[in-house]
């Protein structure tokens, strides 16, 4: 069989004589989707003619990510195929091209998110009830967490096809129901569904735990992507309840747990983060005897992805792509017979070693910072108080003169200021009282917003910050800029 010069520069090593299985389709994992076509097409496509080559090409992959052990990162392949036939016309061999389109590849990706990003901006830009578009985000988000949850649950390896044929159509149908005419967002889940015929009839070639749980997976990124999105207009509050911390500590253990005993009690490694030469040598032949390496990998591939989804939930951006990259590198390891020392360092090792440096002090930390950004969602009543602060300012000023650390105030007389000091004292008072503050707060809402729009809506036009809401991100923006920061 040919081979060109330049394949040992692409692949790392002298492919001459081997199977594409050994170095270019050895990380396609058994159990999913891209594996049984594969699997199907070589099957068959020998000895056939070109018609029904034809017909198989396109289950043959066009791209594969290979670990690059030249810049310890990942290689980006993009493939294409070109059948060469014998005197009968019958297909006798199957050439195969391989261009490193790292780079280009990483690249397109980020054109295609701006250019998804954008579509999305211009279809929330038309809805005019952007909080009711803000509130059904945040419910389908919710549900898709628990349904990624229970399908990475410990006892989904005791779930048969039915259950994740089951949930997920009830989990789609729901969806499709709840976000209506948002017509882009439609269409861009549309295309996570294309696979769902995998688990419409058993199928032993299929793992439907993996294929059910890398839909769901996709859906939920389409969905905080999006979120992100509505988020520039008004908040959007993933922090669903007080759990959601202990949620998040709970599945890092978890993670913490799965590692312990792949290294400690198989690999018999103690500290993942002080391994040598000779240990990894050893980690690597223990690996390739271990019966379910395959599987631990699956759970740390699908359980770091649902933690990555987690943490950016409540904001935590570093440590969700620490997570995420775990996800990644593990995704692309092969079966254990194909192990190698630079995979198992590369691939498992480094990243989470990452994860743990990031870990560090998590218990304490973590509940920290969510409760920090938790306190930019505000209630009716924060909402209410925070008018109130600026309105007092006018109070406070015109008895210790002007501060010159915020911008300046309008000039009003010294009734209106009179009344401010009364109205600001009746709105402590009602809303301190638990059978007058819901609608007290309500009431005095509507009596502060007026007043400050009166007094300040050339600046409130000029900064956006119209119409008056708890949810118009501009607007409390603008109020906390013209309060002392101490304050907030």
């Amino acid at each position: 069989t040919p081979v060109s010069k330049y394949s040992e520069t692409i692949f790392g090593e002298d492919i001459v004589g081997k199977r594409v299985s050994e170095f270019l389709f050895y990380n396609i994992r058994k159990g999913t989707k891209e594996y049984r076509d594969l699997k199907t097409v070589f099957s068959v496509v020998f000895g056939s003619d070109a018609l029904q080559f034809f017909g198989v090409e396109g289950n043959l992959p066009n791209k594969v990510t290979l670990p690059d052990q030249t810049k310890k990162g990942e290689k980006t392949l993009k493939l294409s195929y070109s059948a060469l036939y014998d005197q009968d016309d019958l297909l006798e061999r199957l050439m195969c091209t391989a261009e490193d389109v790292t780079e280009s590849a990483s690249q397109l990706k980020e054109a295609e998110e701006d250019q998804e990003h954008y579509k999305f901006i211009s279809e929330i830009m038309e809805i005019n009830d952007k909080e009711q578009l803000a509130l059904k985000i945040e419910s389908n988000i919710q549900i898709l967490f628990e349904v990624l949850e229970d399908f990475v649950s410990p006892v989904s390896d005791t779930y048969g096809l039915d259950h994740f044929h089951k949930r997920l159509d009830e989990t789609i149908y729901e969806i499709r129901n709840k976000i209506g005419k948002l017509e882009t967002l439609k269409w861009k889940l549309s295309t996570h569904f294309s696979n769902l015929d995998n688990l419409e009839k058993e199928d032993k070639q299929i793992n439907p735990q993996v294929e059910a749980a890398s839909t769901i997976c996709d859906m939920l990124e389409t969905f905080l992507n999006y979120s992100s999105c509505v988020n520039q207009f008004v908040p959007v509050n993933l922090n669903f309840n007080l759990s959601f911390t202990y949620i998040i500590l709970e599945k890092v253990e978890d993670m913490e747990k799965i590692f312990k005993n792949l290294f400690e009690y198989v690999f018999l490694v103690r500290e993942v983060d002080k391994i040598d030469k000779e240990s990894l040598q050893s980690v690597v032949r223990v690996a390739k005897l271990y019966p379910e390496f395959e599987r631990t990998i699956d759970l740390i591939q699908q359980r770091s992805r649902l933690l990555s989804f987690l943490l950016k939930g409540v904001g935590e951006e570093e440590l969700s792509s620490s997570y995420q990259n775990l996800s990644s590198k593990v995704k692309i390891m092969p079966e254990r017979s194909r192990l190698t020392e630079f995979i198992i360092e590369n691939n498992l090792i480094e990243p989470y070693k990452e994860v743990l440096d990031k870990t560090r002090d998590i218990e304490i930390e973590l509940a920290i910072r969510i409760d920090e950004r938790q306190k930019e969602f505000l209630d009716d009543e924060g909402y209410l108080l925070l008018l109130t602060d600026l309105m007092n300012r006018f109070v406070k000023e015109s008895e210790e003169g002007e501060d010159k650390y915020l911008p300046s105030l309008p000039k009003i007389g010294k009734e209106k200021i009179d009344y401010f000091q009364i109205l600001g004292i009746m709105i402590e008072d009602k809303v301190e009282n638990p059978k007058t503050a819901k609608e007290s707060i309500i009431k005095y809402t509507f009596d502060v917003e007026n007043l400050l729009r009166g007094l300040f809506l050339e600046q409130l036009t000029k900064e956006k910050a119209l119409p008056m809401s708890k949810n118009n991100k501009n607007l409390i923006r603008f109020l906390r800029d013209n309060i002392r920061s101490e304050d907030y």
